[in-house]
């Protein structure tokens, strides 16, 4: 078996949708090589089949992140162990792997998850940041042998800044069977949100998913239905986290997503910034209508008035119309939700590691 270096700048207990892509791809991957991870350590986790090495934690923090302290010669050591390295992210332990990995001359794969560019940029509300990330983004993304995508629009993205490193699309995956449509009244019932009508937003708390527009067009229709209830899953900001903060919006970080999507009605995404959104695929397997801004690969896989709805990025107005015509008809929204199921049913994490291992096999 040959050995493979996964490097990631994610990694469980951190709870989000790179960390969630490693986790269900491992089980995988280790079933044919023998694998080592090198990760920021967000606190204990037993892996199971592979090698797990942890760096911990630096004091600097940005946006609501905290990287990992480097160490260099660590990084070399094992990226001269191993016979492949896969860059999970470009963070400071991807592109410190990227960099080592060249001169050792060791073959370097990488798997872009986020417009790197536009996602720091948002994140900390300094426009002016974003040609400067693309410029650090070109230069590793050329050093690769081979960059994947989750989509052709993340590639069109990526030939505008003219990467010229051969590229490949790999979709993500989803468990179909844990993320499925359930007994919507029970699922309400065990959560007490027996009688109301619940929109739900799962993901980071940060600048670029901009929930304050998601909390205004709440804000709207909450006097018209003073059964809706707003559920915001994820983990960010503590200052954004208590400036969305209201008696009527729930604020929570759990592992059980499934259970939170079974018992809501609607899910919105009014992200500024996404190459596929994990969540909103989930949410789609649970069999919700999705409300989603117009970003990535979201506008391919999601068609108005069929699986979903999308919105244009900041437009409260826009949000709260769509929003009111499916909290005023449920029959829409089962519609909508079962043909939402429909599409995600072609997407799996078996299919994602088996065209990985294709391309890795091959590199």
């Amino acid at each position: 078996m040959k050995n493979l270096l996964i490097t990631t700048d994610s990694f469980l207990p951190r709870y989000d949708g790179i960390a969630i892509f490693l986790e269900e791809l491992l089980s995988y991957l280790i079933k044919y090589y023998n694998v080592t991870v090198i990760a920021p350590k967000f606190g204990k986790y037993k892996a199971k089949n592979f090698k797990l090495i942890q760096l911990e934690l630096s004091n600097i923090k940005i946006a609501n992140y905290n990287p990992a302290k480097i160490d260099k010669n660590l990084i070399k050591n094992e990226i001269q162990k191993n016979d492949l390295i896969f860059v999970n992210t470009i963070g400071p332990i991807g592109s410190t792997s990227i960099i080592q990995a060249k001169k050792l001359n060791k073959k370097v794969i990488n798997y872009v998850h986020s417009l790197d560019w536009e996602l720091f940029s948002k994140a900390t509300n300094l426009s002016f940041l974003e040609n400067f990330f693309k410029t650090i983004v070109k230069s590793l993304y050329n050093k690769c042998d081979i960059t994947i995508v989750p989509s052709l629009e993340t590639l069109k993205e990526l030939n505008k800044i003219d990467i010229t490193t051969k590229i490949k699309i790999v979709e993500i995956g989803l468990d179909t069977k844990k993320f499925k449509i359930a007994n919507k009244e029970k699922a309400k019932q065990k959560l007490k949100l027996k009688n109301k009508i619940v929109i739900i937003y799962v993901g980071r708390i940060s600048k670029e998913k901009d929930l304050f527009t998601l909390k205004k067009a709440f804000k709207i229709l909450k006097k018209e239905f003073s059964n809706l209830y707003l559920i915001l899953i994820g983990d960010g900001d503590k200052k954004e986290i208590e400036e969305l903060k209201d008696k009527d919006v729930k604020i929570l970080s759990t592992k059980n997503v499934a259970s939170y999507l079974n018992a809501a009605d609607i899910y919105v995404l009014p992200s500024l910034t996404e190459t596929s959104s994990l969540s909103t695929l989930e949410a789609m397997g649970c069999g919700l209508p999705v409300v989603c801004t117009k970003v990535g690969y979201i506008q391919s896989y999601l068609k108005n008035n069929y699986n979903g709805f999308l919105f244009e990025k900041h437009n409260t107005n826009n949000l709260v119309e769509i929003l009111r015509r499916l909290i005023k008809n449920k029959n829409l929204r089962l519609k909508i939700g079962r043909n939402a199921r429909k599409t995600v049913e072609r997407f799996s994490w078996e299919k994602t590691a088996l065209n990985l291992k294709n391309i890795f096999d091959r590199v």
